[in-house]
């Protein structure tokens, strides 16, 4: 049985378009269905009829809904910035009136802990969020079985914070979700070596550059290395032209440097099955 695999969201920390931006890449989000449009990236896999959540952002209740999911049965966190966690509050919420058992939360511990201190569900009803979500501590290259699937969460470095948590996640030899990341530690590397689906940060456009992130370039060059098979390009920033414009220039630019593997950008709606 095939692995489905849905880009509920491909964009950046602030959702694309923007309030009141009258930029190109803007203006074409705002036309019906236009791959443009960028939500918070989060991916859903669905395995065995089951529904795994990566991240939970705070489009999370509309990207569901689009996806016509009525719950997800398990959800990973990547971290605890907004754009990936920012959601989790909704979600328990939403989750209230399904009247099922508590939806695990995987996450590091000191994920857990940052989210527990700043969501004010857990704040002023901690008895009601524990009710829908069940947290989970995951670890570091130990491996967690979810609904038939193995998953491994690999270190990355993400933000600007030295050490700040931040995982990506590893289903051996089907795919791996490396959504926000400024650099890979040669053992995570090791892991992903020859990976058939990698799914990378590329935030910031082919010639500029952002501390905690990729650009298209870079995440290209990281495919290359380790030797994938196909590479998505996610967590795609305001600085990109819109999305026909800049597969076309994607594509050029493989051309060119001789990649021999396909990359694609991502777009919210993305579907795909391995």
């Amino acid at each position: 049985m095939s692995i489905k695999l849905t880009i509920l969201g491909s964009g950046p920390a602030i959702a694309i378009p923007r309030p009141g931006h009258t930029d190109k890449t803007c203006r074409e989000a705002r036309k019906p269905g236009s791959r443009s449009r960028r939500m918070r990236s989060s991916i859903l896999i669905e395995n065995r009829c089951r529904y795994l959540l990566i991240d939970a952002g705070p489009d999370i209740l509309e990207q569901l809904e689009l996806a016509k999911i009525r719950r997800p049965d398990a959800v990973f966190l990547t971290h605890a910035h907004s754009d990936a966690a920012g959601g989790v509050d909704d979600l328990a919420l939403f989750l209230r009136g399904t009247k099922t058992k508590p939806m695990p939360l995987y996450a590091e511990a000191s994920v857990l802990r940052r989210i527990t201190k700043i969501s004010a569900l857990f704040h002023a009803r901690p008895k009601t969020i524990l009710k829908t979500v069940n947290p989970k501590i995951i670890h570091l290259y130990q491996a967690v079985s979810s609904f038939g699937l193995k998953i491994i969460p690999l270190k990355v470095e993400h933000a600007l914070t030295p050490g700040f948590p931040t995982v990506g996640y590893l289903f051996p030899k089907k795919f791996a979700y490396l959504s926000d990341f400024a650099s890979i530690p040669p053992r995570s590397l090791k892991l992903l070596k020859k990976i058939n689906i990698l799914f990378l940060d590329a935030a910031m456009w082919f010639g500029t550059k952002m501390a905690a992130h990729q650009n298209t370039a870079q995440a290209i060059e990281i495919g290359r290395q380790l030797g994938v098979k196909k590479l998505y390009l996610t967590q795609i920033g305001h600085n990109y032209p819109p999305h026909k414009i800049a597969q076309k220039e994607i594509s050029n630019y493989c051309r060119k440097n001789k990649i021999k593997f396909p990359v694609i950008l991502a777009y919210d709606g993305l579907k795909i099955k391995i």
